[in-house]
């Protein structure tokens, strides 16, 4: 079995640790885990757990700001603390639509930019697909959207 470092006791994802100043002794554990997925050690880190159950659920939303637990990931924000998500919807320059949303570096994930006229549509159109294999900021420019009506975009992540 291979195992993969997580953290020392204390919340310090250093390694290798270096401390310095100290004055008294200190008394960390390293914690390790079997090698398992990137998402598996991710609910492992915030949750606890590995398995797709519960809070930690990818269809869950665990800090109930609206942002499901897969998403948190794909975007690298906090599952545990309210945020703004990453992802954003603006003007582009000239006319049309942007998207700007964080993604990280995951080749398991998978990215789609959904376009549709109305929030209940039945079909939503791919504006833009793409996997976790850079991490960086993606901006998509929604070609789809017919100028002065109304449009809604929304990111579907899948793993």
């Amino acid at each position: 079995t291979n195992y993969s470092f997580v953290n020392w006791s204390d919340g310090s994802t250093d390694n290798p640790r270096t401390d310095l100043s100290v004055t008294a002794d200190v008394t960390v554990t390293a914690n390790f885990v079997e090698d398992n997925t990137e998402l598996e050690n991710w609910r492992f880190i915030h949750f606890g757990t590995y398995d797709n159950t519960g809070t930690a659920a990818d269809d869950f939303d665990a800090d109930f700001d609206g942002i499901l637990n897969l998403v948190e990931y794909a975007t690298g924000t906090d599952p545990n603390s309210p945020s703004i998500s990453s992802f954003k919807i603006r003007p582009a320059a000239g006319s049309g639509l942007e998207v700007r949303f964080d993604r990280i570096l995951d080749s398991s994930l998978s990215y789609t930019v959904e376009g549709a006229g109305n929030l209940g549509a039945a079909i939503w159109n791919p504006v833009w697909t793409g996997s976790g294999t850079s991490a960086d900021e993606v901006i998509v420019p929604d070609t789809l959207w017919p100028s002065g009506t109304q449009y809604f975009l929304r990111l579907n992540v899948s793993y």
